[in-house]
């Protein structure tokens, strides 16, 4: 017989165990089985997902990104209209070069967001629309906004892109 604590062989009838100390009972093991079991040897099977929160992750992706969307043409218009100088000598008002081609850049990354969070809302709308069982309600909501905040960021940078686009020349 071995001890269930630290490994080692017990004597024939011996109360304690001679190395660690820890009384043997009828709790003893033999060596050719485990002495001990690591915490995670038992493998749980995962929570079953809630099917009325399915795509919802996408869903609130695509919401989150089309608002960082819309707050990037925000700057981009708020850019556009502080990026003008006077210039007294000539009276007239310009618009900084620098300004411009930055505010292109910006209004590039506006409508690459828009564009992932049209493609999300749509993907969204059709995992409600696919769901077996009880709908995920929230998805689709979620999705809608998306879809709808999306296409208003890529329609108000459109508006915006060119008239830039012609300013940049």
């Amino acid at each position: 017989m071995f001890c269930r604590f630290c490994g080692k062989e017990l004597e024939e009838n011996a109360a304690f165990c001679g190395n660690c100390g820890a009384p043997v009972g009828n709790k003893t093991a033999e060596k050719s089985e485990k002495v001990a079991e690591p915490f995670f040897a038992e493998e749980k099977p995962l929570p079953a997902v809630n099917p009325r929160m399915e795509g919802f992750g996408k869903a609130l992706t695509g919401t989150i990104l089309s608002f960082v969307g819309m707050v990037l043409f925000f700057v981009v218009c708020a850019l556009i209209v502080g990026a003008e100088e006077y210039n007294y000598y000539y009276d007239y008002t310009y618009v900084r070069e620098e300004d411009l081609i930055a505010a292109l850049f910006l209004l590039l990354g506006a409508i690459a967001l828009g564009v992932v969070s049209v493609v999300f809302g749509v993907k969204s709308i059709k995992t409600f629309k696919n769901a077996q069982g009880q709908k995920p309600i929230a998805t689709l909501i979620l999705g809608i906004i998306s879809l709808a905040e999306g296409a208003g960021c890529l329609l108000a940078c459109a508006i915006i892109f060119f008239p830039l686009a012609v300013l940049l020349g």
